[in-house]
């Protein structure tokens, strides 16, 4: 913004000293059309001239009238010259003043270019940021709605976490309630060294018993149901 402000004002400037030196290149033509150097010429040479005739005159005793009247004219001569000598030097003033509004116009137009370019080059920054603040966006977008899928899962899961520890409470309240399960052979309750062993009847006994009787007779039938041999079990724990 600093730099667009800097464009307009430079660009005002160098419109105002366009229009002040088109002015001077005006007058400076102006000036020209009507040539003075010429006449300064002439009328320095008629001045001479005048001086020595009136030098000549009082030398020689001429009337003094006409010696006053020369001397005047001689006067009003003088003061022409003068007013085309300030027309003169008024022209070479006007150029000095030109020469120095074209420099100051040059350097403002190559400073309006400086900061055109720069304008330039600030536009293609604030593209390609543009660009990739769209990008991120795009990006964030798309993170926010992982993420929110994520909070779903984990607010589903955590449900369903909640929901087992509720059944598994519950579980465990109605297995403290239960009596243990015991082998129905010697009334035993199941443990690590005592595990049960299911026979594919479906009874179970526990794994001492069901190794005693594998050793009085590998045929051994089951002792509840006298149905399948002891050795057709699976080990459950």
């Amino acid at each position: 913004m600093k730099l667009v402000d800097e464009r307009v004002k430079l660009e005002e400037q160098l419109e105002q000293t366009t229009q002040y030196a088109t002015q001077l290149e005006g007058q400076i033509q102006q000036h020209h059309a009507n040539p003075v150097e010429g006449e300064i010429g002439d009328m320095e040479e008629l001045i001479k001239v005048k001086e020595d005739t009136i030098k000549r005159w009082k030398g020689r005793g001429v009337m003094r009238s006409m010696v006053q009247i020369s001397e005047a004219n001689l006067a009003k001569l003088k003061g022409r010259l003068a007013a085309k000598l300030e027309q003169a030097m008024t022209v070479t003033d006007l150029k000095a003043e030109f020469r120095e509004a074209s420099e100051i116009c040059r350097v403002l137009s190559d400073d309006k270019d400086r900061l055109e370019s720069e304008l330039d080059e600030l536009r293609v920054k604030n593209e390609q940021l543009s660009q990739t603040y769209r990008e991120v966006e795009a990006q964030l977008s798309i993170k926010d709605h992982q993420l929110c899928a994520q909070k779903k899962q984990l607010q589903s899961a955590t449900q369903r976490v909640e929901q087992l520890e509720e059944e598994n409470e519950e579980l465990r309240g109605r297995l403290e309630q239960e009596e243990p399960l015991k082998c129905p052979v010697c009334l035993e309750v199941y443990t690590s060294e005592r595990r049960a062993v299911a026979l594919f009847c479906s009874h179970m006994l526990c794994s001492l018993c069901h190794q005693r009787l594998t050793e009085l007779d590998s045929s051994s039938l089951c002792p509840m149901c006298r149905g399948v041999e002891v050795t057709n079990c699976l080990h459950l724990f």
